[in-house]
């Protein structure tokens, strides 16, 4: 929207590079699950980090993540997390 608002770039040259984006997103997808990642929700996301976050801080209030209850799908999700054995 600031880019618009500001006149910072085209509309067209926006919508291209939205409709670009949007097609390219499966493909990303499906390389971060290939990676081991899942696929999940912004709300997924956020209860996992808030459940790690209170795992590693000892406290016993978290929660459990449920992925029927947000009905994830890989295409289209927004996002791939996971433990990819990467460090750092």
């Amino acid at each position: 929207m600031r880019d618009l608002s500001e006149r910072r770039k085209a509309p067209g040259l926006l919508v291209r590079r939205g409709i670009a984006l949007a097609r390219t997103e499966p493909a990303v997808l499906r390389r971060q699950t290939g990676l081991g990642c899942q696929p999940a929700r912004g709300g997924q996301v956020v209860r996992r980090v808030a459940a790690l976050h209170h795992a590693a801080t000892g406290n016993s209030t978290a929660t459990s993540d449920s992925t029927a209850t947000d009905g994830g799908s890989a295409v289209g999700s927004g996002a791939a997390v996971g433990n990819t054995g990467r460090t750092g």
